[in-house]
């Protein structure tokens, strides 16, 4: 007869991260849940909740040519953690 399935995986705490080539690091989704992200440089410089105005920051700033601009993908049916 088999024994019981352990529990200790209800312990571990998870982070939710969306990993393109275009950055060195992961991308938290708790700091950036939706939006566009600029990068430069592997780099995120900038996040705003409307592309817009975002593009509009990075076209004063003369930084509009050199940026990658990134749509974050929408958790869709997931509860935000907090």
């Amino acid at each position: 007869m088999a024994g019981r399935a352990h529990s200790g995986r209800r312990a571990v705490r998870l982070i939710e991260t969306h990993t393109p080539s275009i950055t060195r690091e992961p991308i938290p989704l708790d700091k950036y849940p939706k939006g566009t992200l600029a990068i430069l440089d592997r780099e995120i410089i900038d996040h705003d909740l409307s592309f817009p105005r975002l593009a509009a920051r990075m076209r004063r700033k003369g930084l509009y040519d050199e940026v990658t601009f990134m749509g974050i993908p929408q958790r869709v049916g997931f509860p935000r953690r907090k």
